[in-house]
């Protein structure tokens, strides 16, 4: 009896489409497993969700009208001495802060042209700057302090540069308006200024282009600082870094485009600090920019610290000696004797002889609180603390302190504000805190860095698994359909001979 080819063929075709079926997927499954142990799906779809391209979450944020920005808690310094001080029967000028008076910037960001080719986004920022009014000790147009009087000092300061004649004619206008050096006036009018100043009037009169400014206010001077268009990079590995800043590629009013021109002037990784790049190390160097502070100023590496909702983030701070006068930050000093601690502010600020520093002098020379009774610096209420993702590149908090003061020169001239010469008067400070993280990015943050792994080592697990168990069924499936087909016809043939033998 011959065996039955038929029968044979037919099964080793099903056989055979069964075992590279298996066969396939089971590769497949452990291709996808072995991908997933090298490249992290939840990483990847979490910087695709953050990168700058249209429809993603971090560029929604950016076109996002009335976007809420940074808290300023501001606190003024009152003066509790003035006319001991004035009259020099007290050498020191005693102050205490006030505040805080809560403000919040929203941001609306217009003329937005993202070019994915050229991986560049341009974009020019409105602010608008709105008082709040729960966290706040009261209504800044209700509380009064006790204050220099910052435009007769500002313009005193700057008539000390000119010729003798010129302040003597100034000593007799200002004379006739009979202001004293230390007032009494709302802290809405320390922020936002006055308008129609007869100091402001009677200083252009007599220092015709010296000060660029109608209202000599902080708060004015930061929400009315005209188009101020920025181009920043939108590739991944660069995301958000500062190209370019109304045209120019540095500070133009720190000596950019001069023989000053260097890294201190210029825009190389700088960030707003509206995010960061992705996949930065510790070694990353990072500079904040921001407008209103007219300087760039480094951060530097501080440690890490655990979040709640995931990440292992990375702390920076600003460097000690961010305000000193230093090889790195020569750039920012434009007077005849740098003061280490204070920046000089005069270039961004109406050209008023006005300084930045960190409040209460943090870090800052002893010499410039001398002559001032009730500086307290301290590290954790007035320093500075920037905690960032390091794998998406988003700062998931930011705070840091910054503090305006007057500059004075040489004013004895004026026997009214001669007690001020020579002296840093400090005048208030902002605490810059960035609002809490949404809830959309702390839901991305838990889905990474909670939810992702877990995800991921199942999803290995079962990948292999079912892997193995498809391609042991194959290589059994194989082994028993070869032993079918060899089995069957030789018992055929062993019986067929033997029958031949029997006949």
């Amino acid at each position: 009896m011959k065996p039955s080819k038929k029968k044979i063929r037919q099964l080793s075709r099903q056989d055979f489409c069964k075992i590279i079926v298996l066969s396939v997927v089971g590769l497949l499954f452990m291709v996808v497993a072995i991908l997933t142990c090298i490249w992290d799906p939840a990483h990847i779809l979490a910087i695709h969700m953050v990168r700058l391209s249209k429809g993603s979450l971090m560029y929604n944020i950016v076109t996002q009208k009335d976007y809420p920005c940074a808290y300023y808690d501001i606190y003024v310094f009152n003066v509790t001495n003035g006319d001991a001080f004035l009259s020099g029967r007290e050498k020191k000028l005693k102050i205490e802060e006030v505040g805080p008076f809560r403000y919040q910037e929203f941001r609306t960001n217009t003329n937005i042209d993202l070019d994915i080719e050229k991986g560049i986004l341009k974009y020019t920022p409105k602010v608008d700057i709105r008082f709040i009014p729960e966290f706040s000790i009261g209504d800044p147009r209700d509380v009064e302090v006790q204050m220099p009087d910052m435009v007769l000092l500002a313009a005193a300061s700057r008539a000390s540069a000119h010729a003798v004649f010129v302040q003597y004619f100034y000593n007799i206008a200002v004379k006739s308006l009979m202001r004293k050096p230390i007032r009494t006036t709302t802290v809405h009018n320390v922020l936002w200024g006055t308008n129609n100043d007869a100091i402001m009037q009677l200083a252009n009169t007599f220092l015709p282009g010296e000060f660029d400014f109608k209202t000599f206010g902080i708060l004015h001077k930061v929400q009315n600082s005209g188009d101020t268009n920025f181009v920043i990079k939108a590739t991944d590995e660069e995301k958000f870094e500062i190209i370019s800043f109304n045209g120019e590629k540095g500070l133009s009013a720190m000596g950019y485009g001069t023989q000053k021109q260097s890294r201190c002037n210029t825009f190389k990784d700088a960030y707003e600090g509206l995010s960061y790049p992705i996949d930065i190390t510790k070694d990353t160097p990072l500079r904040l920019y921001r407008n209103s502070l007219c300087r760039l100023i480094d951060l530097e590496y501080y440690g890490t610290r655990s979040i709640d909702y995931g990440p292992e983030a990375y702390v920076y701070r600003f460097r000690r000696d961010a305000f000193s006068n230093t090889t790195e930050t020569e750039c920012a000093c434009h007077l005849p004797e740098c003061i280490n601690g204070v920046t000089d502010l005069a270039p961004c600020f109406y050209g008023a002889p006005s300084g930045l520093s960190n409040a209460h002098f943090l870090h800052s020379d002893m010499k410039v609180s001398e002559r001032l009774e009730g500086m307290k610096p301290d590290e954790e209420k007035h320093g500075s603390e920037f905690v960032i993702d390091p794998i998406l590149g988003v700062p998931l908090s930011t705070k840091f302190t910054v503090q305006g003061n007057l500059i004075m020169g040489d004013v004895s001239f004026n026997s009214d504000v001669k007690v001020f010469a020579n002296m840093v008067v400090p005048l208030l400070y902002f605490k810059i805190v960035q609002p809490e993280m949404p809830e959309y990015f702390k839901s991305l943050f838990w889905a990474v860095y909670v939810i992702g792994p877990y995800f991921r080592y199942a999803s290995i697990i079962i990948l292999y698994s079912t892997s193995l168990l498809l391609l042991f069924r194959a290589i059994k499936l194989y082994y028993s359909s070869v032993g079918t087909t060899i089995q069957f016809p030789a018992q055929e043939l062993l019986i067929a001979e033997n029958n031949e033998k029997c006949h």
